[in-house]
């Protein structure tokens, strides 16, 4: 057998042997259960049918953040390993050539991770354990063929290219390098996927080709979702053909640059890092570093205090020299920055980055932080071990608690170097921004930084210390480590941990509001701290007591051990902590105040107020006030309003109040938007805080326009048990778009009508419950206002939005003060339609969907010919759906090169004559079919095309 092979087969069964492989196969096969669910049942960037086969190319499209990480660290461990353990002298030894013995160790370990991946496509079968839905076979050609053509090849490019910048760097830093990248390109197509689209040059570029395979997804007729396999795009092939020639090429370089002799000498250098640490105990001069004559002569009454300042100033020279380091503090600028731009409180339009936005990204960025130094101080304190030094620093006479202080020091300054980069970054994008220097809060910036982010790293570092140094076994003090992190993550997102027992976790950090603070949590997260920090320094003393050389030991030696270095100074900070500790544990259960987010505005001080009278069309003069704390939009929120009366008076006649009041709220609050009898309460991330820009303009003047719309219903007697959101939600729904697309035109409106439908498709995927029409609907917002809305506008595309208009302002006016139902309206609109578009009243006591197809365009003499295909399906609420016959008018326009429409007809597809003849006119590039995506279940993939 080849050498090459021996040694792939052994590095293979190492792994396999290992007690940490179960651990990540669990990892892997809960990562993919959680991205189907994710994915499938949560919002994500491409919306597709739950459990079907487009679903599982979603997932499969990405690795994964703990595929990725896996993937990179078991590359780089594959040859580091060898160095750290001190076992490169004897394998380089044997008579083998260093080609085969890398290749052999590359296919091994690349054998290992192909298998564990299998957890990945495992896990997603798995979905149907946690439904609460019947959701049908699982897909399992389509995930085999995503493993083959997807995972695989994401797999041997990262592999390859982790493998080969460890070996071509001689660090496990090439790894984490690979890995640091991976994460950043993985993040950017998850928050930000048109930097990655199809038609930008940077999607070549990417390792994974994620923006081809949703471009393909989202060509997938809506019928073959379910069950077609997918047709992999030109462009797919190209980004494929591109890795694997990057990866062969380092792969190649690698091979090329590995040589037994440079490991050897490599792995020695540690020899002289150990000498330079053991020899600091004894041979440093103890005043070289303090240029202080006074510190002198206080010297030997703080000798070893004076010694643990030596020691971390060490600790933190050596922490210096990581690379590891600088690459994660690239990493915080770049996720920092990335974040700061793109992430944005409301999705709808850029926010100005104000400081509690700023200093909110601790939370995201905190987690990342958190990982890399628990994961960092356990490497930190394992590398000892791994040397051998254990034995010595049990043989110098200085105790324990002076060297793991002198750690923890210098990590909490890695900490805050990390944190300040952090802060600094997000002060810079306030200065860059148009943000008035005087709304920068340097305060909150040292409340949320210091005592929050740095506070929670520090104190989290002094847990790790703990583990690490009681637990002899790298991988299961990292286990233990990373297990209780995501713990306390996941107590602290889902609020089912109380906060008192959530260890350097501070209350209400999601809760902050410039109009509010932390509210009485204020003063409650500084005792917080304290407690926390007091338990960090109890968890140091015990890390202490059990500190491990690395050898093995029985219990009874372990128990021995600890009496041997126990001594009254141990127990007096002990007890002090434990007493202290118990004193801010009461305080803090006492005054633990509940979740309070409906605060009455009157409460808050700091609002100002904007005014305005508008002359209603009885004579009658309405008082309209914007009460405010930003002042950033005030303005163009009681212009919007205003507008809004205007077009409201216009439909359906006088205001039916003597005021309008809009008030700007905390976004703590439960419901972001509130609307009553001539008040509206609108969260401060509801336009208060945009940029002037138009996406930000057309936003506001929706949201007030829909919520000022609801004013005149509120003042109708409503029957509250047949579909009552029908007149409150669904009508207004359509009436703030039609304001929108006379104010701001048709790009505006067909956005706005696209996010509805996006919004729509998630919620309709997300909820496990019986989806109502739009005529029954109460309280579901997806229905009452998202699939309303492209219901209405349906009918406004056929009939005419005038008619539509005329319609709804009479039915107001003449049934005003009356107890109606949305039946009654339903029933009231098919007496208004011609006989030919009878059937348009269906669309709202029906849930049809659509799907639209362009075929060959003909360019005739006179005309051009156009095939158009129709798919029409009905569903029953509970997600089944069954053809029925496509005999509806639907619109078909044709475009020039700039979008403008040249050419509009009303069209009724036939499955027997699908051509459609359109005239030719001159400047024609573009036939779009429904060109406002209003038809719901349309995915506008295919429904336009250039000729």
């Amino acid at each position: 057998m080849p050498d090459t092979l021996i040694i792939a087969r052994y590095e293979f069964i190492y792994h396999l042997k290992r007690p940490l492989s179960l651990l990540l196969a669990l990892l892997i096969v809960g990562e993919g259960l959680y991205s189907g669910y994710q994915l499938g049942f949560t919002r994500s960037i491409v919306v597709l049918p739950a459990y079907s086969a487009a679903h599982a190319y979603q997932v499969l499209s990405s690795l994964g953040i703990i595929l990725t990480a896996i993937t990179a660290l078991l590359a780089g461990t594959s040859v580091s390993k060898d160095w750290e353990q001190r076992t490169a002298s004897y394998l380089y030894s044997l008579p083998i050539s260093a080609s085969s013995f890398l290749m052999g160790r590359f296919s091994g370990t690349l054998a290992f991770v192909l298998m564990l991946a299998l957890g990945y496509p495992v896990g997603f079968s798995l979905l149907p354990l946690i439904s609460a839905t019947e959701l049908g076979p699982a897909p399992y050609l389509a995930l085999l063929d995503g493993y083959l053509f997807l995972t695989t090849g994401h797999i041997f490019t990262l592999f390859s290219v982790a493998f080969s910048l460890t070996v071509l760097l001689r660090s496990q830093a090439g790894a984490y390098l690979t890995l640091s990248l991976s994460l950043l390109i993985l993040i950017a197509s998850i928050t930000k996927p048109n930097i990655l689209a199809t038609d930008n040059l940077l999607a070549i570029f990417d390792p994974f080709g994620s923006a081809y395979i949703q471009s393909a997804l989202l060509s997938m007729p809506t019928l073959e979702q379910a069950t077609e396999l997918l047709v992999w795009p030109d462009g797919w092939y190209m980004n494929r053909l591109l890795w694997l020639a990057i990866s062969l090429a380092l792969l190649h370089r690698a091979d090329n640059v590995f040589t037994l002799n440079e490991s050897i000498h490599s792995s020695g250098s540690k020899h002289t890092a150990t000498s330079r640490i053991a020899s600091h105990f004894y041979k440093v001069n103890l005043f070289q570093l303090y240029p202080f004559t006074h510190l002198k002569r206080l010297s030997e009454r703080l000798g070893r205090s004076s010694l643990v300042g030596r020691l971390t100033l060490y600790e933190i020279r050596e922490l210096s020299h990581q690379p590891l380091i600088w690459v994660m503090s690239v990493i915080i600028i770049l996720l920092t920055l990335l974040l700061g731009y793109i992430l944005q409180p409301n999705p709808e339009f850029v926010s100005l980055p104000t400081t509690a936005t700023m200093t909110a990204l601790r939370q995201p960025l905190g987690v990342l932080m958190s990982l890399f130094l628990m994961l960092f101080t356990g490497e930190w304190i394992q590398r000892e071990r791994l040397v051998g030094l254990g034995l010595l620093y049990d043989a110098v006479p200085q105790p324990n608690w002076v060297r793991l202080l002198a750690k923890w020091l210098a990590l909490a300054g890695l900490a805050a170097w990390l944190v300040g980069l952090m802060g600094l970054t997000c002060l810079l994008i306030q200065l860059t921004s148009p943000l008035p220097l005087g709304a920068i809060e340097i305060s909150l910036y040292g409340q949320d930084f210091l005592v929050d982010a740095w506070g929670r790293q520090i104190q989290l570092i002094a847990l790790t210390v703990l583990f690490t140094s009681w637990i002899d076994q790298r991988f299961w003090a990292h286990a233990v480590s990373v297990g209780t992190l995501i713990v306390l993550l996941y107590g602290e997102q889902s609020g089912s941990i109380p906060n008192r027992l959530l260890f350097a976790v501070l209350p209400g950090s999601n809760l902050y509001s410039d109009l509010t603070g932390y509210g009485r949590w204020g003063w409650l997260r500084f005792l917080f701290s304290a407690q926390w920090t007091l338990l960090a320094i109890l968890f140091l003393g015990l890390a202490s007591l059990g500190w491990s050389s690395g050898l093995p030991l029985t219990y009874a030696n372990w128990l021995n051990r600890i009496r041997s270095r126990w001594s009254r100074r141990y127990g007096i900070l002990l007890l002090s902590n434990i007493v202290l500790y118990g004193m801010l544990a009461f305080l803090t259960y006492q005054y633990d105040p509940p979740i309070n987010r409906s605060i009455p505005p009157s409460s808050i001080s700091g609002y100002a107020t904007k005014k305005a009278r508008y002359h209603s069309r009885n004579g009658r003069w309405i008082s309209v006030e914007v009460d405010y704390y930003h002042p950033f939009q005030a303005e163009k929120l009681l212009q919007s309003s205003l507008a809004a009366l205007r077009w409201g008076e216009q439909v359906m006649g006088p205001y039916p109040y003597t005021h309008l009041r809009i008030e700007e709220v905390p976004g703590s609050f439960r419901l972001a938007i509130q609307s009553q009898a001539g008040l509206l309460r609108l969260s401060e991330q509801q336009g208060w805080l945009a940029k002037r820009d138009i996406e930000a303009f057309s936003y506001i003047d929706y949201i007030v326009a829909r919520e000022v719309m609801g004013q005149w219903w509120q003042f109708m007697p409503k029957n509250r048990q047949q579909g009552w959101s029908f007149f409150t939600e669904s009508i207004p729904e359509y009436l703030a778009l039609q304001a929108v697309g006379k104010q701001h035109g048709f790009s505006i409106l067909s956005r706005r009508l696209t996010q509805l439908a996006n919004d729509y498709r998630f919620e309709r995927t997300r909820l496990h419950e019986w989806e109502p029409t739009v005529a029954m609907a109460r309280g579901q917002d997806y229905v009452t206002r998202c699939r309303a809305g492209l219901v209405f506008t349906c009918l406004g595309q056929v009939w005419g939005d005038s008619c539509v208009l005329n319609s709804i302002g009479y039915y107001y006016q003449r049934y005003a003060r009356k107890p109606v139902t949305s039946k009654h309206f339903t029933t009231y609109l098919a007496s208004q339609l011609p006989d030919s578009l009878q059937y348009l009243a269906t669309y709202l006591t029906h849930r049809y969907t659509f799907d639209f197809h362009i075929g060959r365009i003909s360019r005739q003499p006179t005309d051009l010919a156009v095939e158009v295909f129709a798919q029409k399906a009905d569903a029953d609420g509970w997600g089944h759906t069954h053809q029925v016959i496509f005999n509806d008018w639907l619109p078909i326009v044709l475009l020039d090169d700039e979008g403008r429409e040249q050419y509009r007809q009303l069209i009724r597809p036939n499955p027997d004559q699908s051509t459609i003849r359109l005239p030719l006119l001159s400047g024609t590039a573009e036939v779009v079919v429904d060109p406002l995506g209003s038809w719901p279940g349309n995915q506008q993939r295919n429904n336009r095309k250039r000729f």
